[in-house]
């Protein structure tokens, strides 16, 4: 059936598109719609208003796909009432959007964009007719290729851009900033002669959004849009850079207030550069290196550095800046080297570049590229460290004892120990782990408080010896007998006969953890490296080390990086200080580093108590409070998720560095509260015997492939490989060794001694047999012989070694007249340890205790003994202070 030709109008000059989508084409009167605009020549009765309404609803009708009838039927019963309705109505500006959309159904896209282009320039204040424009970009952005986007496509490249622009600047009037992101993102990359005039635009509404919306984590959609979408465009560009605000001479677009559809000033085609200020450089090169240091997208981090260098001409390519990048990435270890020779090259400005650095100080790009570079580096480290590598693993330093000598003589009073230790270390850390125990653990609430450090009564300097020679600082004693002596070395040179079958699995362990700690100490020489060459590029031959401190801080700040980032750069500034021989560095960073996630673990306790204390649903604040919990919660996503961006070893691992240099310089007393945190704390499977001796044998080899550094005229640490397991039996033995030292330290009838050799014992435990003929035979039991006997209310409470309780039942058949108080009592009065009552009491309950074993968890009694210590070693800090 032929359908009759749509009506044509009088032809008009082409002027400006918009944007969108029909509204009208559903059957609902559209009474609402039919406001006459002010450039109607006619002002209609209300009957005649009616008639006009009548018009459209019955051509919306036939329009609507939903009646019942032929198409080609339908679309000829509309263009036959559209006629009707043009000789009544002739400028009536619904009956010519209605035209419009025929001429699209119709397929005649000429006569549509002739009478679009009339739409826009009789009525360019009409709501509907923007809404249209909107609905138009709105099928372009998703590619509906419905009516709408196939007119589009049609259209001249100028109304589209008209469209995009228009459609821009409608979601942005009505702040809808993200939606006007993502059109001008169209309008940039389909037009890219568009970038100069809009690019800046574009670039600083992203920028507002994310502002305004704040708290959001880094890779937010805001950030996202800005970094990967818009920066892109922008660098294709040639971009002079001013340093205050741009001349009044350069074109500025700024959205139209009024949000009309008419024409606005075009960006001039000659235009070929993107001019910004300074600041607003700066500010989305921050955002986007914060964005893919967050995301670990390294190389488009150096691509989008590289590229913003590049376009303002502050860098001189030999070929491009892409062939740079393969250049730079092709070996990972010469990264720092090539890149900061790259950096370090005379810089070079655009023709009549009107922002100059100078000529002395290195460009802050320059810089933030190589921190960028140094933070990389520190990334890389912290993966193999923290145990991201192997997931149940870490790495934990290893150092020769002895290198270091105590800054305190051992001739140092009480008083002065104190003042120096106030001094030297920043010190007085919080001694809290309870950030690390679960609600079930948390039995006692005094370790949610901090647990300060204990006064020391003197400063000694440490031995130097072997943690494993751990009868070393005994073995002189003068009233062990010579063949006490003798049998001890015996068993000892003995128990090293391993069997073959055992070195073999040590040895496979140990080679397959070497490939994975020489990785590992290749990144952080590697950090090493940039470091050395960013503080040569920042310094410039100063001597003030703050600076690069005070940038890297800035930097930091700047580029609001998530948990695990910046964990990496105090763990690898640790671990490079321990490197270099500097301790006190190397403690200053392992603290600020348990401090951040203790205060990260807080955070996370907060939000989960807050979470059980939420108001019911009934309550009138409900929604209110839980959107308000809900993007707090998307806007620490990437920053404080403590749970997954803190591996499970990490903090533990980094209290057993910050033990390691105490006993370094020889403060033990200091070391040994930090391991009993670690025992009190990290969750671990029972240890045995053979734990302990697979620790002898990869803690020697370790040792023995330390080597020896001319330039710093020290040996430098070494990494070994633990578990969970592992590092549990590390720090008994430097436990072991803290207590041994403090054993050492007591006059023969000190009643203290008491209580050291009852700790000694309850460790003992840990790894028996290991201990028997290490320490527990040739040494605590002459101990106790000497001293008359043993006073350690605590020994049945954590003592359940069988063995061991029949050691002592065994050594008072022996030697009955010892005297031994086992068991807690009201009063602790010195006339009760030689009280024979006692004594029988005593031992009756041990006899108790190996015909009834406990059946608690030995793991359990470890942690509870390591938390009392902790609350004692508290108690007596606080008492000393009163």
């Amino acid at each position: 059936m032929s359908t009759p030709k749509s009506p044509s109008f009088p032809s008009t000059a082409s002027t400006k598109n918009t944007n969108a989508e029909s509204t009208s084409t559903t059957n609902e009167p559209v009474a609402n719609s039919a406001n006459t605009n002010s450039n109607n020549k006619n002002v209609a009765s209300e009957a005649s208003r009616k008639d006009l309404i009548h018009y459209v609803n019955i051509i919306n009708l036939f329009l609507n796909s939903s009646v019942h009838t032929d198409g080609d039927t339908r679309l000829q019963l509309a263009i036959q009432h559209l006629y009707e309705g043009l000789e009544f109505y002739p400028d009536a500006y619904e009956l010519k959007f209605l035209a419009h959309k025929i001429s699209i159904k119709e397929g005649d896209m000429s006569q549509a964009i002739e009478s679009f282009d009339e739409l826009r320039r009789l009525f360019p204040d009409h709501e509907s007719l923007k809404e249209y424009l909107v609905q138009i970009t709105h099928s372009v952005r998703y590619q509906s290729m419905d009516d709408k986007f196939m007119f589009f496509l049609k259209l001249p490249a100028r109304t589209q851009k008209d469209i995009l622009r228009h459609s821009a600047e409608y979601h942005e009037m009505d702040g809808e900033y993200l939606d006007a992101c993502r059109i001008y993102v169209l309008l940039l990359k389909a037009y890219p002669e568009t970038v100069a005039f809009y690019g800046s635009h574009a670039a600083q509404l992203a920028v507002k959004c994310e502002n305004e919306n704040q708290p959001l984590p880094v890779s937010n959609s805001y950030r996202k849009i800005l970094v990967e979408d818009i920066l892109p465009e922008i660098l294709h560009q040639k971009i002079v850079v001013y340093d205050n605000s741009l001349p009044p001479e350069i074109p500025v677009y700024q959205p139209k207030i009024s949000n009309t559809i008419s024409s606005t000033s075009q960006p001039n085609s000659s235009q070929s550069c993107l001019h910004v200020t300074y600041s607003q450089l700066k500010s989305w090169l921050e955002r986007a290196q914060g964005f893919y240091i967050a995301n670990k997208d390294w190389r488009k981090l150096f691509e989008v550095s590289l590229g913003v260098m590049n376009s303002c001409g502050y860098l001189r390519f030999e070929s491009s800046p892409r062939i740079t990048m393969v250049d730079l990435f092709c070996d990972p270890h010469e990264l720092p080297s090539k890149l900061f020779s790259l950096l370090n090259q005379k810089q070079i400005s655009l023709v009549n570049q009107p922002f100059m650095m100078h000529d002395s100080a290195p460009h802050s790009f320059a810089v933030s590229m190589g921190i960028a570079c140094f933070v990389l580096c520190c990334h890389e480290f912290y993966e193999y460290v923290a145990g991201l590598k192997s997931k149940r693993t870490c790495l934990i330093p290893v150092l020769p004892i002895g290198q270091f000598t105590s800054p305190m003589t051992s001739q140092s009073t009480s008083s002065s120990y104190d003042d120096q230790c106030e001094t030297r270390v920043n010190k007085k850390r919080r001694l809290s782990l309870s950030f690390l125990l679960s609600k079930e653990s948390s039995e006692s609430s005094a370790l949610d408080d901090s647990i300060n450090d204990e006064k020391n009564n003197q400063s000694e300097k440490y031995r130097g010896n072997s943690v494993m020679n751990v009868k070393s600082l005994l073995i002189d004693d003068p009233e062990l007998s010579l063949q006490q002596r003798q049998n001890s070395i015996t068993i000892e040179s003995s128990s090293q006969e391993l069997n073959t079958e055992q070195i073999n699995l040590w040895k496979e362990s140990y080679n397959s953890s070497e490939t994975l700690i020489h990785v590992a100490m290749s990144h952080i020489e590697r950090a090493l490296t940039c470091w050395q060459l960013l503080e040569a590029m920042v310094l410039r031959g100063g001597s003030d080390s703050k600076i690069l401190d005070q940038e890297l801080e800035n930097h930091i700040k700047s580029w609001d990086l998530p948990l695990d980032v910046s964990n990496a750069i105090m763990l690898t500034r640790g671990d490079l200080a321990l490197f270099c021989g500097s301790w006190n560095t190397a403690y200053y960073f392992s603290q600020n580093l348990c401090t951040r996630i203790e205060g990260a673990w807080d955070a996370h306790r907060k939000k989960l108590s807050k979470k059980e204390q939420s108001p019911p649903l009934s309550s009138p604040t409900y929604l209110q409070e839980k959107q308000q919990t809900i993007q707090e919660e998307s806007s620490d996503l990437s920053k404080i998720n403590v749970k997954t961006q803190t591996p499970l070893l990490l903090t533990f691992r980094v209290i057993y560095s910050i033990s390691m240099i105490y006993l370094l310089i020889g403060w033990w007393k200091e070391a040994r509260k930090e391991l009993l945190m670690i025992l009190a704390t990290i969750p671990f499977t029972p240890v045995t015997q053979e734990h302990f001796k697979k620790d002898d044998w990869c803690t020697n080899k370790t040792i023995e492939g330390i080597s020896y550094d001319e330039g710093y005229k020290r040996k430098h640490f070494k990494l070994m490989e633990v578990t969970q397991e592992d590092l549990v039996v590390r720090t008994i033995k430097e436990l072991m060794a803290c207590y041994e030292k403090e054993l050492s330290s007591f006059s023969r009838k000190q009643p203290e001694i008491d209580n050291t050799l009852g700790h000694i014992i309850v460790l003992t435990q840990y790894g028996w047999p290991y201990w028997r003929d290490r320490i527990f035979r040739p040494v605590i039991l002459p101990k106790i012989k000497e001293h008359g006997g043993l006073s350690y209310p605590d020994m049945l409470r954590f003592v359940y070694n069988i063995e061991i309780l029949r050691e002592f039942r065994e050594l008072y058949r022996k030697f009955p007249d010892l005297n031994f108080s086992l068991l807690r009592q009201n009063s602790t009065s010195s006339d009760q340890l030689t009280n024979s009552n006692t004594t029988k009491a005593s031992m009756q309950a041990l006899e108790d205790k190996i015909n009834h074993p406990s059946s608690r968890s030995n793991n359990e009694k470890l942690v509870e003994f390591c938390k009392e210590r902790l609350i004692h070693l508290r108690n007596k800090n606080v008492k000393a202070k009163e």
